[in-house]
């Protein structure tokens, strides 16, 4: 049964196509309407344990990437995400967006933290203040999975924050693609670039990710940033096992030169010595 949207909708068939508010449908179901809310509902009264909601199947065994199983479009007809055939008999999610957030709540619920600000991390909860944070991260511009929702009433206490992937990051000063994007301790969301070869121990701990992009801009801009690191990148190990080994040889150095001191002392305190 095919019925109008409401006052002034249209139903109707199109060669072979269905359209529900719309006269000429573009595909074998087409449903337009002007509304603020949902246009469409698909609701399963069944309450039982095993009831679903809605199956989306493809004959292909092995669905590839031109098999398309769902696309988001935005204005300009624009696709905004798909989901896709993987070729591997799965499928892939495709977005704009580049890393993996989650809400973590604000350390002061009124204070102000926007995208790409530099954040402390304390037991789980977030501040522009880095000084003795457990962790420090990024606040997400365009997440592309977003976890650990908060209840809506309560949303505006918590910031976006990216756990892994790629984010634009503030950054004050020169940076150079490799560097490390080390939190400023301005306490004003921003961060500093740092060479492998410059960067301290106690920098690391405050170390968001890692530079993708060059600028020679002296003031605060938005670097892209791999961020989620969980062990030191390739560069910085050889670089601290390299300080290692030169400490290492310091140490044996003062060993031998405080044996050879003892030596002479007892030399010089020989009843035998001139």
């Amino acid at each position: 049964h095919l019925g109008a949207l409401g006052p002034g909708g249209t139903a109707g068939y199109f060669l072979g196509s269905v359209g529900i508010g719309i006269d000429f449908p573009s595909t074998e179901l087409h449903v337009q309407g002007l509304v603020s809310g949902h246009l469409t509902t698909i609701e399963n009264t069944n309450g039982s344990s095993n009831a679903d909601v809605l199956e989306l199947k493809l004959a292909r065994g092995t669905p590839g990437s031109l098999n398309n199983y769902v696309t988001l479009r935005k204005g300009g007809n624009l696709v905004a995400g798909q989901i896709d055939g993987n070729g591997a008999g799965g499928v892939s999610y495709r977005s704009t967006g580049s890393d993996f957030a989650e809400w973590l709540p604000r350390l002061e619920g009124e204070e102000r933290i926007e995208a790409g600000d530099i954040v402390g991390v304390f037991e789980g909860r977030i501040s522009r203040r880095t000084a003795s944070a457990n962790q420090v991260m990024v606040i997400s511009t365009a997440p592309i999975v977003l976890g650990n929702s908060p209840p809506e009433s309560e949303e505006h206490l918590y910031e976006k924050v990216a756990f892994v992937g790629q984010a634009p990051a503030k950054v004050r000063g020169p940076v150079k693609a490799g560097d490390y994007i080390i939190a400023s301790g301005l306490n004003d969301g921003t961060s500093v670039a740092v060479s492998a070869e410059e960067m301290t121990p106690s920098q690391h701990s405050l170390a968001v990710g890692q530079s993708w992009e060059s600028s020679d801009e002296e003031g605060v801009k938005l670097v892209r940033a791999v961020v989620g690191l969980a062990h030191p990148a390739p560069d910085l190990v050889a670089l601290l096992a390299q300080k290692e080994e030169q400490l290492q040889t310091l140490t044996a150095q003062v060993e031998l030169l405080k044996l050879n001191q003892e030596k002479l002392m007892r030399h010089l305190m020989s009843p035998d010595t001139e």
